[in-house]
């Protein structure tokens, strides 16, 4: 099986370790309550803890 590969937005790749976390944090965003407030909250932390790293925009920028 080929091993995953995520680089972040210097090019900079994720370890074995931080890949696994960072799949663990997509299943367990998935698992969250539908609630609005909730769901908002959990995207803020998930955003806070990779989004910086991988690049991605705010998730309240439109």
């Amino acid at each position: 099986m080929r091993d995953k590969k995520i680089v972040d937005k210097d090019g900079v790749q994720f370890t074995p370790e931080e890949v696994a976390e960072y799949e663990n944090d997509v299943w367990d965003l998935r698992l969250v309550d539908q609630n609005p407030t909730v769901k908002k909250a959990a995207n803020l932390k998930m955003w806070n803890k990779w989004g910086k790293r991988l690049g991605l925009p705010h998730p309240d920028d439109k």
